[in-house]
């Protein structure tokens, strides 16, 4: 499954004409360590989560994992794996999902019958194994399943705008080898057929379901992070005068989330080009056409595939997002695909000097159990 932000699906003309302006002299300005803890059986899902080694909250800076933070676990042969399970007690159903994630995530689901005096009358059992080697170093993961976790993800840009939405549902597994250490395997279809045996009356397995929101947002530099919109800088970028040069052209172009006006200044004495362009939101003010929203310098484009981690790689979302920014107030990335093309556009202009530049990069992100995000660096304690 693609993931796919949700957003404006209505088709714009995006293509940047720039005007030269008659007034050339004037300047323009505008107002986790790793902890493991013994698992109680009765302790409900929220719990089981905050449990779990991914969500402690030294994860060094959310920056990527310390190399203790998973345990190696090591099979000699995946099919002992599945017997062990198999013995493990009175198997009801039994299914294999031999490619659950687009790299090849496999696993074994039963179903057991638990004996007399159980908490529970039933269970249920998991194998999980990746052909891909190069995630965790695990050979595989066997344990049961402690709960199911629905993840909704909202991505904000700086300026407060929704830019799409998207879900990941991922089941928690407690190692078998080391009980009370808690893994999440993001997998819609194994988490599909394990929902289907919760929720059937017949079987009471006492696994829960919790449901989450996250809003996630661009950072200017690092990809996506936890930290929360605060649009409140652009009442201060507002008020923050800033000489970018001489006036050379204007360009006005219809984003996804409002209509722009695109501002580019000579600031090398030659007025046939510019070396700086602003954005700005455009409005009504007192009756007339203006810029209502606080002038910003581009500072460039970044292409990004986001690429989500938990036991598997499981799926990636590319987007595009404007890094921003205005002297005294600060750096902001934004979100709008319509002014992404646009500003794309615009670099063809002849008038156009190398004002920004366009960067593509691919970010690893590790999905916790709690839905928390982490930037991971895949080549340091993740890979052989």
């Amino acid at each position: 499954m693609a993931i796919s932000p949700i957003s404006n699906a209505l088709t714009r003309n995006y293509n940047v004409g720039f005007n030269g302006n008659n007034k050339k002299s004037g300047n323009r300005g505008n107002n986790v360590s790793h902890n493991v803890t013994s698992f109680v059986k009765a302790a409900p899902l929220a719990a089981v989560i905050a449990m779990s080694p991914l969500t402690t909250q030294n994860i060094q800076a959310l920056d990527k994992l310390p190399n203790t933070a998973h345990t190696t676990l090591v099979y000699n042969n995946n099919a002992n794996a599945i017997d062990d399970i198999r013995q493990s007690g009175n198997i009801i159903s039994h299914k294999e999902f031999e490619d659950a994630t687009d790299l090849g995530l496999s696993a074994d689901v039963n179903l057991i019958k638990n004996p007399k005096g159980a908490e529970t009358k039933n269970s249920v059992e998991v194998f999980v194994s990746s052909q891909d080697d190069r995630i965790y170093d695990l050979g595989g993961l066997q344990g049961k399943v402690r709960g199911l976790v629905n993840v909704t993800y909202e991505i904000y840009g700086d300026d407060g705008n929704e830019y799409g939405k998207f879900r990941i549902r991922q089941f928690l597994v407690e190692d078998k080898n080391n009980p009370g250490d808690i893994y999440n395997v993001t997998a819609s279809k194994v988490s599909d057929y394990i929902e289907s045996i919760v929720n059937d009356p017949k079987y009471e397995t006492g696994i829960e379901t919790l449901n989450l929101t996250r809003k996630i947002r661009p950072s200017v530099s690092t990809g996506f992070q936890n930290v929360p919109t605060d649009p409140s800088w652009m009442e201060k970028a507002k008020k923050t005068f800033t000489n970018f040069g001489k006036e050379i052209v204007t360009a006005e172009v219809q984003g996804d989330y409002g209509t722009y006006q695109l501002v580019g200044y000579s600031t090398d004495g030659n007025d046939d080009d510019f070396e700086v362009l602003t954005i700005g939101k455009l409005g009504e003010y007192e009756g007339i056409r203006a810029m209502v929203g606080p002038e910003m310098k581009v500072d460039g484009i970044r292409d990004i595939n986001s690429q989500f981690f938990s036991y598997d790689i499981f799926d990636s979302m590319d987007y595009s997002q404007v890094n921003i920014s205005k002297e005294g107030v600060g750096k902001f990335a934004i979100m709008d695909d319509g002014l992404v093309k646009a500003l794309r556009n615009a670099m063809g202009a002849p008038q156009f000097n190398n004002a920004y530049k366009v960067d593509s990069n691919i970010e690893h992100i590790l999905v916790m159990p709690s839905g928390l995000i982490s930037k991971l660096n895949y080549q340091e304690g993740l890979t052989k």
